[in-house]
């Protein structure tokens, strides 16, 4: 999970934008295809990695969850600068979900097909 996560071309697939660049460092710097960047506040490999936004602070965190899942979850700060949501966050909350949602999806997907692939090779070396 954290390698796909990690993965800047599999951005555009789950996120709401795509990434230029990626530098998964304390300190590093998330480049967004559309432009702007987004400072790594703190990251723990395989855990957890805290970015900082102009509109809001961003932590992503994985945690195992046995049987070989990993729970995925995005919290985001309040709006800064004075911004706010006229429904409380819920619409964003939701989006996030989604996003969340199709991470889990596009990963579960490929290593369907990576296993498949895998099969077909297998069968042919044994014919």
């Amino acid at each position: 999970v954290w390698e796909y996560f990690t993965e800047v071309k599999n951005w555009e697939k789950w996120w709401g934008g795509g990434l230029k660049s990626a530098q998964w460092e304390q300190g590093g710097r998330l480049e967004w295809a559309l432009g702007g960047s987004s400072p790594i506040q703190a990251i723990t490999p395989g855990k957890m990695v805290q970015t900082l936004g102009s509109m809001m602070d961003t932590t992503f965190s994985f945690e195992a969850a046995g049987n070989g899942e990993t729970t995925v979850r995005i919290k985001q700060s309040a709006p800064k600068g004075g911004a706010y949501f006229n429904d409380g966050g819920a619409a964003h909350r939701a989006t996030l979900n989604s996003y969340v949602s199709k991470f889990r999806d596009h990963i579960e997907a490929e290593t369907i097909q990576r296993e498949q692939r895998k099969r077909k090779w297998w069968q042919k070396a044994n014919v």
